[in-house]
């Protein structure tokens, strides 16, 4: 009897244990099964009252860091296509998972229709391996001292210690590895050059060459572990992830250009590209959209779709810009796809290219007038007022094409955000950009964003002072042409004051009688000269007799 007792006790355990597992588990629930562990084994998804699997295809480390935040561990570590972690007899409750990598449950992602795949047997299921809290793995990645989570000095761990990666051959297949590894959906930029500040301790790769499909940083090929002798904390590898897969709302972009900085002007609305068309389009329009591009400025526009017509909506129509909106949706405009443009009247732009060094003004009262800021490595960030002068200015000022600082200082401008790139400039005056001026070094400084410089130009004259020079010059060349002419001139004696010579031709007289002989036997006497005239005798009347 006891032990009847016993066993129906047990019984009535297991059901409520059950009953328990149930009540426990909700919609959208996530759990891992077959693996070594409770951080590992093939995910599994409750659905409609039952557990079921997630089809493999398209499964990837953003699909796996989801499910490792909703479980509540640390992070992702690897993925995989279930064949490490058994094999399973199941529904297949989802399918062709596509994950941001930020969203907070898996039932979020974008995925086939539930159960759309029905119930299969095979070794397809999706699997993860994620990060345990206070439990570092070896090959993990992490980011170190950026300004958001998802940008940093890349630092990796290996043989129960972090180091950092050297920059030779860093790039952005290399990047994208890394932004993958750490669950993001994909990178933005790849830094060398210890961007975010060198490390310390071990270096610990060098030589990276990822295809950019790779899954860990380590399954990459490279030249070998610990290069500390021969590369140094001033040339470690940085990057920038995205955030989001999608582009933000308002977002720009430039397609069919001969390069990176021109071309047809489209603009991201409503999860759709659409162009933006020429009616009303100025200079001051370029300026806003080049500048929401991340460029120093703008040069030309061009209208009736000179790089070709687009396709889908013309979102924007007859905009209107002050030319200091930081973005070009904040300019005024006929509303969104509210036109009659077709797109042979789609807009199309060229602004200035940026090099490494270059300078802008930002959040001024015009574009004489703002913080500065300077270009490096795809990114624009602030100057710190540490060591600033005039020279310096004016450095910035005539890049910008002014003449040079008014203000080497001004405090109505608000502060940055972002990095803080240079500090303690030391710059002649005449250099073609910031770069060229000594300073402590990209991204090394000792600042904070209340100490960004900002400043003042002045207005560009009609002619800037290097037009001036130039005509001073010509105008006194000129006139040194024409006086050496006329001290030749004076010292050989001008040609229309040149005595002429006189030419006289002896008449041989015939012999015997004078010419013109007198009657009377006188000597005949010359005609009188000009000079004569009022010296003859007054001639007597005729017919007058004297008595």
């Amino acid at each position: 009897m006891d032990e009847l007792l016993l066993l129906l006790s047990v019984i009535l355990l297991l059901l409520f244990d059950g009953l328990l597992a149930v009540e426990q588990a909700t919609e959208g629930s996530v759990r891992l099964t077959g693996g070594s562990s409770n951080a590992e084994g093939k995910v599994q998804i409750y659905h409609d009252g039952k557990w079921g699997i997630v089809y493999s295809y398209h499964w990837d480390l953003s699909d796996g860091a989801v499910v490792c935040r909703q479980l509540g561990f640390l992070g992702v570590y690897r993925v995989s296509d279930g064949s490490t972690v058994g094999v399973g007899n199941w529904t297949i409750w989802l399918s062709d998972v596509g994950c941001l990598g930020t969203e907070q449950t898996l039932a979020n992602c974008s995925h086939d229709p539930w159960g759309s795949r029905g119930v299969v047997s095979w070794d397809g299921d999706a699997g993860v391996q994620c990060m345990v809290t206070n439990d570092t793995i070896e090959g993990s990645i992490r980011l170190a001292d950026g300004f958001s989570a998802n940008e940093g000095r890349v630092e990796i761990y290996n043989y129960g210690e972090w180091g950092t990666v050297c920059d030779d051959n860093w790039d952005v297949p290399d990047a994208a590895v890394v932004c993958r590894q750490l669950g993001f959906p994909g990178v933005e930029l790849a830094f060398t050059n210890s961007l975010f500040g060198g490390g310390t301790g071990r270096i610990w790769m060098k030589d990276v060459r990822c295809s950019g499909t790779e899954q860990m940083l380590s399954g990459c090929a490279h030249a070998g572990w610990d290069y500390g002798n021969i590369c140094r904390h001033t040339e470690d590898a940085g990057v920038r992830c995205l955030v989001d897969a999608e582009p933000a709302e308002g977002a720009l972009r430039l397609i069919n250009g001969n390069h990176s900085s021109q071309g047809r002007l489209e603009v991201y609305h409503s999860a759709d590209w659409g162009s933006v068309c020429d009616n009303k389009w100025g200079l001051a329009e370029t300026k806003v959209a080049c500048r929401q591009l991340g460029f120093k400025g703008a040069d030309t526009f061009t209208t009736g779709a000179a790089f070709g017509k687009g396709s889908g909506q013309v979102w924007l129509d007859a905009v209107a810009c002050k030319g200091n909106e930081k973005r070009l949706d904040e300019c005024f405009h006929s509303g969104w796809a509210s036109t009659e443009c077709t797109h042979e009247m789609d807009i199309g732009v060229t602004c200035s290219q940026t090099e490494d060094g270059d300078s802008r003004l930002v959040d001024g009262s015009s574009d004489a007038h703002g913080r500065v800021e300077v270009y490096y490595q795809g990114i624009w960030g602030t100057v710190c007022k540490n060591g600033w002068n005039k020279d310096a200015a004016d450095v910035v000022c005539m890049g910008s094409g002014y003449d040079e600082a008014s203000k080497t200082s001004v405090n109505d401008v608000p502060v940055g955000t972002g990095m803080i790139l240079l500090e303690g400039l030391d710059c002649i005056g005449w250099e073609r950009s910031l770069r060229s001026c000594d300073s402590k070094g990209w991204g090394v400084h000792n600042c904070t964003h209340k100490d960004d410089i900002a400043i003042k130009c002045r207005n560009k004259s009609f002619l800037s002072w290097l037009q001036i020079t130039g005509i001073v010059l010509g105008c006194v060349t000129v006139l040194l042409a024409i006086c050496k002419c006329c001290f030749s001139c004076m010292d050989k004696g001008c040609a229309n004051d040149t005595p002429v010579a006189e030419t006289t031709q002896d008449v041989e007289e015939p012999a015997g009688e004078p010419l013109n002989p007198d009657p009377n036997g006188a000597e005949e006497k010359p005609p009188p000269a000009y000079d004569d005239v009022g010296h003859f005798p007054k001639p007597q009347a005729q017919g007058d007799t004297s008595v």
